[in-house]
Order: structure tokens, then C-alpha cells, then sequence
């Protein structure tokens, strides 16, 4: 008996057109899977990143609330809040050597629409605010100083930093909390 008269030896014409689309469709599925099975992992693993980075920015969070609590105990009652007046406007100033620059409130000083500064003052409490200025206060603190301050939105009416107690020759014993 011939090959050609086994019932279904032969193939059928474009079956082999047919076998390799098929082969071409499920290797394309195949590669589609593998794509979408690595976007899946990638998308996990950033999900647990920014997850891990936020427990990170809490736990960080947390430790700064703690430590300004820890500062703030610390120096309760110690602040040296002196009177004084800014640009003929009574003002309590808190004289903080830890502090750069000299701060006021808005509110404290009749000048607007000075340049915003292209850095920002931050405290220990980590809150940051960007100040204006400088401008040239009239300082009265025992005598008449004209002094740069920022104006800034802080807690604080007026903070005399390090630049004014420098340019004005203030003495401060800390140990008896005196200036």
C-alpha cells in the first residue's frame, strides 16, 4: 500500500502556513505574559518603596515632634524676650542665638511688596517658611539701630537673630540668660 493512500498522511495545502501562525501567535502571547508579569513586579516593588519611604517620613516626622518637645522643655522659661520696638511699633523680641537672620511679622512693619527671598528660613520644629525682604528696621532695643530683617510668617512677633546681635554689638551671657 502506497504512503499517499493512508487516509489523512497527506497534508492539506497551507497547513504548514497555518501551523507556523499558530506558532508565531503563541509565542507572541507568551512574550506578552512575560511583559506583563515583569510590570506587574516592577509596579510592586515601587508600591513597597514609596510604602518603606513613607513609614520612613513618619518615623522621621515623629522624631522631630520629639526632639522640639525634648528643646522646648528644655529652654521653658529661658527664652530671652526683651522689649523693644520696630519701626516705632512696640514688639517683645525673642532673642535667639541659634537663629541667622532677624525675623519680623508682617503685621509689625508698615513696608509691602518687598522681593520674595529665593531660600527659606526653617526652625527646630522643621516648619519652613520663605521670607521677604531685607528691609531696613529702625530696631529699638535699649538704643536706636537701624537693622536688616526678613518678614516672614512665623509664631514669633520679632526674632532677633545672630546678623543684629553681631551688627549691634550685643553682649549675651547665656548662663544668666542676660544680653
Amino acid at each position: 500500500m502506497a504512503d499517499s493512500d493512508v487516509k489523512g498522511s497527506e497534508m492539506p495545502e497551507g497547513s504548514e502556513l497555518q501551523e507556523k501562525s499558530l506558532r508565531d501567535l503563541v509565542i507572541g502571547l507568551i512574550q506578552t505574559v512575560n511583559e506583563i508579569m515583569s510590570d506587574m513586579r516592577w509596579a510592586r516593588i515601587e508600591r513597597r518603596e514609596k510604602y518603606e519611604a513613607t513609614l520612613v517620613q513618619q518615623d522621621m516626622t515623629e522624631e522631630v515632634k520629639e526632639e522640639w518637645v525634648a528643646v522646648r522643655q528644655q529652654c521653658e522659661g529661658r527664652t530671652g524676650v526683651i522689649e523693644s520696638a520696630v519701626d516705632g511699633r512696640l514688639c517683645p523680641e525673642l532673642v535667639d542665638t541659634g537663629a541667622a537672620k532677624t525675623v519680623v511679622r508682617e503685621e509689625v512693619v508698615a513696608v509691602q511688596d518687598l522681593p520674595v527671598a529665593d531660600w527659606q528660613l526653617c526652625g527646630v520644629t522643621g516648619h519652613c517658611t520663605t521670607p521677604r525682604g531685607p528691609m531696613m528696621a529702625t530696631i529699638t532695643v535699649g538704643g536706636m539701630e537701624k537693622l536688616p530683617a526678613f518678614v516672614a510668617d512665623m509664631e514669633e512677633l520679632c526674632l532677633v537673630g545672630l546678623d543684629s546681635l553681631v551688627q549691634s554689638a550685643a553682649c549675651v551671657n547665656s548662663g544668666r540668660m542676660q544680653m
